[in-house]
């Protein structure tokens, strides 16, 4: 029999009635028994996990939902990963705050504790980042570096694609260096990308990379300030133990650091296990498993040479390495004045803790080059 037109009408209002009332039980079930009270003692904490119930998703994409802590000096909230987790603005902070949650009609409170202290005998910030990857080509370190540092300061996916499309290239992008009375013309990496990120190579001269001051630049694009350093900024007085120092003091007082140094690393003081970055993938990142930085000519002479024009046409020349590489700077163990090994994050072979003098080499190699990263405010 064909039912009427007021009966779907009655059935349909029925299933709203049904379909909010779930909703609102949803909300208040798991508000009940999940966010009665939280104590945050890590980054990215998740407090509420789509996975876990699939109806909280369409809940808060709502209009009729909101979320804000109060007071939020160092406390944000951001959905990542089918979850809404706290996003911890500081390295060490010991506070309370309040949860406030809002749907529809109703208000929730939710107290937070807060305390966060890291060790800083044994600083590491390796899980506080929002993501740590590899680079995506063939010389993207510096590019994959800058987006996982951006991504952590601004609490949100920020490729490296993106960092790249933000870099000044000069007339000599994408082309090999030119001979010019037997000198070879190339570009400034100071101030630009020079050559191509892909299929290349550097000992040929056929790729090489770029340096702090244009990094830098992409930084301060994304509203930071930034501070760049290197041998050749520094006064006479401060010695690389010095800049050591300070660098991880920044660190230690929410800044980000990024570095260049040498790619290769001596067989004596290689921490990694795989023999070869492209088994460094997705599988071994749980486990943070790293690959070897071994190259055969690691103690040689692998200067490269060219000479670019300045802002006057003058020939400026240049000297630097085949193996210039970006790290991102995540802690270090003992004495911040005198530590014994030095965290990094390596974009193509992963995670390694370096003995300090190995470091130290390693940076040498390029000059002790750094961007510190901060927020305006800070």
């Amino acid at each position: 029999m064909k039912k009427p037109k007021w009966f779907k009408q009655i059935l349909l209002s029925g299933a709203i009635l049904l379909t909010l009332t779930l909703q609102i039980w949803v909300i208040q079930n798991v508000f009940a028994t999940e966010l009665w009270e939280l104590s945050i003692s890590k980054n990215y904490q998740v407090f509420l996990d789509y996975n876990k119930n699939p109806n909280l998703k369409s809940i808060i994409d709502s209009d009729d939902f909101s979320y804000k802590v109060i007071p939020n000096t160092y406390i944000d909230i951001i959905q990542r990963d089918n979850s809404l987790q706290f996003w911890l603005q500081h390295w060490e902070i010991d506070s309370q705050a309040d949860l406030e949650i809002v749907y529809k009609w109703k208000t929730y409170v939710v107290p937070l504790n807060v305390e966060r202290k890291l060790d800083m005998t044994d600083f590491n910030l390796r899980d506080d980042f929002y993501e740590l990857s590899l680079q995506k080509k063939d010389l993207s370190c510096e590019s994959s570096a800058t987006s996982d540092i951006l991504e952590t300061m601004l609490g949100t996916y920020i490729h490296e694609d993106d960092v790249i499309s933000k870099l000044p290239v000069g007339n000599t992008y994408n082309k090999l260096p030119t001979n010019q009375a037997g000198e070879k013309i190339w570009w400034d990496p100071n101030a630009g990308f020079v050559w191509k990120i892909d299929n290349a190579s550097q000992k040929t001269m056929t790729w090489y990379g770029v340096y702090e001051k244009p990094i830098a630049d992409v930084y301060e694009q994304y509203g930071f300030e930034t501070e760049t350093m290197s041998r050749d900024t520094l006064d006479d007085a401060i010695t690389p133990e010095i800049h050591l120092e300070y660098i991880l003091t920044k660190l230690s007082r929410w800044n980000m650091v990024q570095l260049w140094g040498d790619w290769c690393t001596r067989p004596e003081f290689d921490d990694g296990v795989l023999t070869t970055a492209n088994w460094v993938d997705v599988n071994n990142l749980w486990d943070f498993i790293s690959a070897k930085n071994g190259c055969y000519n690691v103690n040689s002479d692998r200067t490269l040479k060219w000479s670019y024009e300045d802002e006057n046409w003058n020939l400026i020349k240049h000297e630097w390495l085949d193996g210039e590489h970006a790290f991102v700077l995540l802690g270090w163990k003992w004495d911040i004045s005198n530590p014994t090994h030095v965290r990094v994050w390596d974009t193509d072979t992963w995670y390694h803790m370096y003995e300090t003098q190995e470091w130290m080499r390693k940076w040498k190699a390029m000059d002790y080059r750094t961007v510190v990263i901060s927020k305006k405010d800070s």
